[in-house]
């Protein structure tokens, strides 16, 4: 029987269950992947090896409830509130770098505590940022409108210091502005300015440059400088072609930093292999050519712009973080995508699929 066509925005409820379920298989991955390598730390410093993975279920559950919800709302309604959840962001921004009201961790303060869980405004600043200068990219603003806040929110994530999201939010920045009828030469020309920015940004700051040197020269003897990189090498080794087992990595024993979050996918390289690895991997690159393929029917400028900067937000921070675990990249410190631990990060990202989600919903034609 031939299938019936609808149009999207009629159905009651309509999800893309091609972007959808892809989706719940990385972030099962994630919970399991979280629960092995989180178990050391939980037992030393809570008693309890499932802590973490009882957390981050608990932001699973909440995140795929909001995802349900918000990818079934009318997605012009961002466009309406587009100015006043963008001044929210900055807000947030601003609020996390005022001593007492967050909490300095690490030399950095990029969390504000909200009483029963913590809150990381640099997160909310990627969603919010995709949504306004989709708004611009709509009502054909120039260039110096969209310049304005990519300056503003960088700056402030830079002052936390987060070189890492700043670096993502420069990649929703820019696809954003392909697309949004600026003149490609001056797109251009930002570019290559902004690539100076951030290698002035490095080798000004002393623990980037070190980290620099270190993704240069990895086999060096400062161990203060590549321990962390070393580590995650190690991990590599150790996993080869097959892994050495699920449950058997011994870098997850408190050797390796960050295991759970920006380094969590150098435990899965150990454990899995090679061949887990690629499984991931090809899960990651089917959402990223779906998030593409699927954009074929948008037409509005909204929509395609916002649409646009999700897509560029979710792949080039992958990359980024799978490109830093692989040494092809210096190590950034960003979560990877649905698998690594943190509330902030898997809640922003579902609620931005939820939104690409309603994109399809109110601009394409459903086949069922």
């Amino acid at each position: 029987m031939k299938r019936k066509k609808a149009s999207a925005k009629h159905l009651f409820f309509f999800i893309d269950y091609r972007l959808f379920i892809p989706l719940l298989v990385l972030i099962l991955i994630g919970l399991f992947a979280i629960m092995d390598v989180s178990a050391p730390r939980a037992m030393e410093i809570f008693s309890d090896r499932f802590y973490f993975v009882k957390q981050q279920l608990v932001w699973v559950i909440v995140g795929l409830f909001v995802f349900l919800i918000i990818s079934q709302i009318n997605v012009t309604i961002w466009s309406k509130f587009a100015l006043y959840i963008y001044l929210l962001s900055i807000i947030f921004l601003i609020l996390v770098l005022i001593p007492g009201i967050s909490a300095k961790t690490l030399g950095a303060r990029r969390w504000l505590n909200l009483g029963f869980f913590g809150f990381q405004p640099s997160e909310f600043a990627k969603l919010a940022l995709c949504i306004y200068l989709a708004k611009l990219a709509a009502n054909k603003r120039k260039l110096i409108s969209f310049l304005l806040p990519i300056i503003l929110t960088s700056s402030l994530v830079m002052l936390q210091p987060d070189l890492g999201t700043t670096i993502v939010i420069g990649i929703i920045a820019f696809s954003q502005l392909v697309f949004s009828g600026v003149d490609l030469r001056k797109i251009l020309i930002i570019g290559i300015c902004a690539i100076v920015v951030v290698f002035l940004l490095i080798i000004m700051s002393d623990y980037r440059r070190e980290r620099l040197q270190a993704f240069l020269n990895p086999i060096t003897s400062d161990q203060s400088d590549n321990y962390h990189i070393k580590q995650i090498l190690y991990s590599l080794a150790i996993g080869g072609v097959s892994g050495s087992g699920i449950g058997q990595s011994k870098q997850k024993y408190l050797f390796l930093p960050e295991a759970t979050t920006d380094s969590i996918m150098a435990i899965v390289a150990e454990e899995t292999g090679f061949l887990g690895v690629s499984i991931i991997l090809g899960i990651y690159i089917f959402i990223s050519l779906r998030m593409a393929t699927s954009l074929k029917k948008v037409k509005d400028d909204f929509l395609i712009v916002l649409a646009i900067g999700i897509s560029s937000w979710f792949t080039g921070q992958a990359f980024i973080n799978l490109g830093s675990v692989s040494s092809l990249l210096p190590f950034t410190g960003v979560p990877l995508p649905f698998i690594s631990y943190g509330g902030s990060t898997l809640l922003t990202m579902l609620t931005a699929f939820a939104i690409f989600n309603s994109v399809l919903k109110y601009s394409q034609r459903y086949e069922w």
